[in-house]
């Protein structure tokens, strides 16, 4: 798959997660979770900045890799990397989210987190700690989304499910949490895209990438 298909893909799968955000909230759990240590010494984070693996699962499979900065209750930034290039990026605070991709045309969509927060009954720092695979995080994700999560010393394995226009999405993040930098005093900062990028609201981008479906 090209770089440009999988950058679409994530596009796609990131706005049906936040879509299904607007939905009702699970009681529990369904898939087992394992909550260890390095989960507990790191809850009480400041900000962290870590390697992390995208796997796009379904509807088709391809795996990239990235860099994940979250300063606690504040903002979230992943690069995505390919051959050592940023091919696209994705943005959060407690206002908003902006997601851009630089293939096969540079073009950015922003979503209203507030407005998506609101309704799932979510922090951002909720957010956070289910990308992180914390239990008590991913039980309160909409019942919309199943999640399932191994979490170690060494990594954290996050998978999240949801249906889009009646087919399977899966997507899963794999943490190097051994190479994590944990409380840097200048976290890393995340760059506005440019008046170069076309703007698109997120009906306009599952339009453009409905096709890849």
């Amino acid at each position: 798959m090209k770089p440009e298909k999988f950058i679409a893909l994530l596009l796609t799968i990131v706005v049906a997660l936040a879509s299904a955000g607007c939905k009702s909230h699970k009681k529990n759990v369904a898939t087992p979770l394992q909550s260890v240590s390095e989960t507990e010494q790191s809850a009480m984070w400041r900000n962290v900045y870590a390697p992390v693996a995208v796997d796009i699962l379904q509807p088709a499979q391809f795996s990239t890799s990235g860099r994940m900065t979250m300063v606690r209750g504040e903002s979230i930034y992943l690069s995505l990397r390919m051959f050592g290039m940023e091919v696209g990026s994705a943005f959060a605070d407690n206002d908003r989210a902006v997601l851009a991709m630089r293939m096969p045309k540079k073009m950015v969509m922003e979503l209203p987190v507030v407005e998506i927060l609101r309704r799932g009954g979510m922090t951002l720092s909720d957010v956070q700690d289910a990308l992180l695979g914390d239990p008590d995080a991913l039980a309160r994700l909409p019942e919309s989304v199943s999640c399932n999560a191994d979490v170690d010393d060494r990594k954290a394995v996050v998978e999240f499910h949801a249906t889009y226009a009646g087919k399977p999405l899966g997507l899963r993040l794999t943490w190097s949490l051994d190479k994590a930098e944990w409380d840097a005093a200048s976290p890393r900062l995340w760059s506005e895209p440019g008046s170069d990028y076309t703007r698109v609201t997120p009906a306009q981008a599952l339009k453009m990438l409905g096709g890849i479906l």
